[in-house]
């Protein structure tokens, strides 16, 4: 029934599973911050949407973050195994929040200003530990 749903809410839905995500494949706005279950598994599935807010998701990893090339907001805030290689991997994102992600450095700072195709709107970087 949700296949073809445009936007959805569903912040700190604790029940949310990688099981559900699977229902919301064509979701273009999707926020599924602080849902404590979900994992790369269901990140990857979310190929085709262009907005996605996964803060304090912290089974979160790079490994996901490849598979979200049309992406172009990303809030990956308290996403603790977020690092550095996510950074790079962002290259063509519009608004991209990393507050409080403890793996990144400044090395990420380095990576975005050698990102020529950067259409980079909005940054937030605070919280950092590196």
């Amino acid at each position: 029934m949700l296949r073809n749903c445009h936007t959805l809410d569903l912040i700190r839905c604790f029940s949310i599973t990688d099981e559900s995500v699977k229902l919301l494949g064509k979701c273009h706005i999707l926020d599924l911050s602080h849902c404590d279950q979900i994992t790369d598994v269901s990140v990857k599935l979310l190929g085709k949407c262009y907005t996605l807010h996964l803060s304090g998701c912290k089974k979160i990893t790079d490994e996901s973050v490849k598979f979200l090339e049309k992406c172009h907001t990303f809030n990956l805030s308290g996403c603790d195994q977020i690092t550095d290689v996510s950074v790079k991997l962002l290259g063509n994102c519009h608004t991209l929040c990393l507050s409080s992600c403890k793996k990144i450095t400044d090395e990420s700072v380095k990576l975005l200003g050698k990102c020529h195709n950067l259409l980079l709107d909005e940054m937030l970087f605070d919280d950092l530990k590196n």
